[in-house]
């Protein structure tokens, strides 16, 4: 009798049953083998015996993740800057974050925060964020250009004075800062 329908055999189980002689199979994972083979059946149910087998290998996962969005500054001090972010589009797979200021070494996280330090008061950066995937494929960068704050804290108070010279209409006194 005619086949009415297909079943086909993911590495030996059935994973779909298809009206047509073709089929696309979904969820594999990137560079992973593979078999396939199919069987017919016919409108009362009985299956054929398989076809012969094919091996096959997943292509590499080349895809890069969407670029993390909305990179914001959400707090500062005169030295440190905490930087924000929110998810890449379409971000399942990703595994961690890098954000980095320009000419400096990259910090990874899994978080969507991070603070950086050992910067300026009151002076302009260029930071970037970007997302890596488990194939390890990186997103394009985000750029944020943000500032510190000013530096607000005043310097320690002066050691007290003392006297160096004294004349009859004159004195001149000296005095230190306290060491660090």
């Amino acid at each position: 009798s005619d086949a009415a329908s297909y079943k086909v055999y993911q590495n030996g189980v059935a994973a779909m049953t298809a009206t047509e002689t073709t089929a696309t199979v979904t969820g594999l994972l990137p560079l992973s083998p593979y078999s396939f083979y199919a069987t017919a059946l016919d409108s009362s149910g009985n299956e054929s015996s398989g076809s012969n087998t094919i091996q096959i290998t997943t292509l590499a996962d080349t895809t890069a993740p969407g670029t993390p969005q909305n990179f914001r500054k959400t707090g500062s001090t005169a030295t440190r800057v905490t930087v924000a972010w929110d998810p890449s589009p379409a971000s399942q797979g990703v595994v961690e974050y890098s954000v980095r200021r320009e000419g400096r070494p990259p910090v990874l996280s899994t978080m969507l925060s991070v603070e950086l330090s050992g910067m300026a008061p009151r002076t302009y950066y260029t930071f970037y964020v970007n997302a890596r995937d488990a194939a390890n494929n990186w997103s394009p960068e985000a750029p944020l250009n943000t500032n510190t704050a000013p530096d607000t804290t005043p310097p320690k108070k002066p050691n007290p004075p003392y006297l160096v010279e004294a004349k009859q209409n004159l004195l001149r006194v000296n005095w230190s800062m306290p060491a660090d």
